[in-house]
């Protein structure tokens, strides 16, 4: 389950702006999948290279006139161009969005951005990118991502009666029942127990199979 909760930074009369089309998640179809995007930040992209059409709902982007749910919000452009190049890439999950990623970010097509944080989800792996700005001052502690498991033997999965053997994996830019979280969570949980999340390094793509998040990977960008 991905949920994206964030306030709108467009302003209220922008295409961009408090719309239905333009809330997170994003979907696309690839090979017959689909494919669910949510990100958080700020991106401006070439517009030698990509060209938005708001009142259209269109992208253009290398020779093509692709579909947009949303007003040109850049967070759908970024996905759309993210499985646009997955889909002339080819290859296997998760390596294919490793390189795919790389090729983005080595390239001219996004000028300026403060964070590509994303989670984005396949019928296959589910995937978290941190990936700040860093000669933006407030971005490193603005733009965070903190993955956390729990199994069902312990603390937390014995209250919550979970299965013994069960495995989950949560991605969060905060921690959800982390210190800062805990009293409130304590309201519900009086004797729910703080549990470990870890931060995500800048420029870091976690690959969770899905099903077998145990199975986890971290590779870094560049």
């Amino acid at each position: 389950m991905i949920i994206h909760a964030r306030k709108a930074t467009y302003p209220v009369y922008a295409p961009q702006g408090r719309r239905p089309e333009n809330a997170h998640p994003f979907l696309e179809e690839l090979i017959g999948f689909r494919w669910v995007f949510a990100h958080n930040g700020f991106i401006r992209f070439n517009r030698a290279r990509v060209r938005v059409r708001p009142q259209d709902r269109l992208l253009e982007y290398r020779g093509r006139a692709i579909p947009l749910s949303s007003y040109g919000v850049d967070s759908e452009v970024f996905f759309k161009i993210l499985i646009h190049e997955l889909r002339d890439y080819g290859g296997e999950e998760p390596l294919n969005v490793l390189h795919v990623l790389d090729h983005i970010m080595n390239s001219d097509i996004i000028l300026d951005f403060h964070s590509l944080n994303f989670v984005m989800g396949s019928h296959r792996y589910l995937y978290a990118l941190r990936y700040y700005n860093e000669d933006c001052e407030e971005c490193a502690e603005k733009y965070t991502l903190y993955y956390m498991i729990r199994r069902g033997d312990s603390p937390a999965g014995k209250l919550l009666k979970k299965r013994m053997d069960e495995v989950a994996l949560f991605v969060c830019s905060e921690p959800i029942t982390g210190p800062r979280w805990i009293e409130e969570v304590r309201k519900i949980r009086k004797e729910f127990p703080e549990e470990e999340w870890r931060p995500i390094d800048n420029m870091t793509l976690l690959m969770v199979p899905i099903g077998r998040p145990q199975d986890y990977r971290i590779e870094r960008l560049g």
